[in-house]
């Protein structure tokens, strides 16, 4: 699949031959560069994979996978997410058993091709540097490690959402095919299915096409019919979330301070979830400065 990715890639051409010598091997290059990316990525994530018990959400995935299907299409209607990833691991199971490695090998896998679908996502938007940038944050960022080694389905409605993107943006500067239309559908279903907070990618999808086909009336309407096949695919569900919006307050912390909210979110970022707030704190302080030094030297570049 990580192969599949990169070879798919339509800027590796012979093209590059007629103006750089050394241009027949970058293809290789890239890929093998890649794929070490994907590696290290999946090396980090497996390792001792197994080595806690599972904690209160990963055993609730693990007992709702374990029932039959329509026991899970029930008990979700009556959760706050969807259904797919448990019917997903529910046929994991069935093949790989339940111990705490199965049960979290899949949000690995799913973790590990993000990666690559990164990767290539931010070298169309930015170029090569900024693909190889994004590639090595994903691979070695603490919070994604963290998710990356739970049995849920955080990485996996990620991976979806970054392939959907990266679909949506391959056709926005050309004639879009009803084949690629359809897989950004899937895409899209898939992941709204899976997460709630999936519907937050659409909305980036909407708002992509409304900044980049908004001159070009049908390529727009084109695109944003797979949007609202997957707004009508969800309408059966609809009812289910608007009914636990409006009972479930299970998880409501109430209205949060934004101080609190920056300073979780930077030390999630910069530590995931393993490290106390008396480290993390100092440590997330440090890394988002030379992030913003970065960036200003950036922007002090180019200008």
């Amino acid at each position: 699949m990580i192969a599949a990715v990169i070879s798919s890639d339509r800027l590796h051409r012979l093209s590059w031959a007629g103006t750089r010598p050394w241009a027949s091997t970058r293809p290789v290059l890239t890929r093998a560069r890649v794929l070490v990316f994907a590696l290290l990525a999946f090396a980090l994530q497996s390792w001792a994979l197994g080595g806690q018990s599972l904690w209160y959400d990963e055993g609730f995935s693990a007992w709702l996978a374990a029932r039959p299907t329509a026991d899970i299409i029930v008990r979700t209607a009556a959760d706050i997410h969807p259904p797919l990833y448990y019917l997903l691991l529910h046929g994991w199971i069935a093949f790989a058993g339940q111990t705490e490695f199965a049960l979290r090998f899949p949000s690995v896998l799913a973790a590990v091709v993000t990666v690559p679908l990164l990767w290539r996502l931010a070298r169309r938007l930015l170029g090569w540097g900024a693909a190889d940038g994004a590639a090595l944050l994903v691979a070695f960022s603490p919070l994604w490690l963290w998710y990356a080694r739970e049995a849920r389905m955080y990485t996996l409605v990620t991976a979806l959402g970054v392939a959907a993107l990266l679909v949506l943006v391959g056709q926005l500067h050309q004639e879009p095919r009803l084949g690629t239309v359809t897989v950004l559908a899937a895409l899209d279903i898939a992941a709204v299915y899976t997460h709630f907070y999936a519907w937050f990618l659409v909305a980036v999808q909407v708002a992509w096409l409304l900044l980049w086909c908004w001159r070009t009336p049908r390529r727009f309407l084109v695109l944003l019919g797979p949007l609202l096949v997957t707004l009508l695919a969800y309408l059966p569900w609809l009812g289910f979330v608007l009914n636990r919006l409006d009972a479930d307050r299970s998880y409501w912390r109430g209205a949060l301070d934004g101080v609190y909210v920056l300073t979780t979110l930077l030390e999630s970022w910069a530590t995931g979830h393993g490290m106390v707030p008396a480290l993390a704190q100092p440590l997330g302080a440090l890394l988002a400065g030379v992030a913003l030094a970065g960036l200003a030297a950036l922007v002090a570049h180019r200008r």
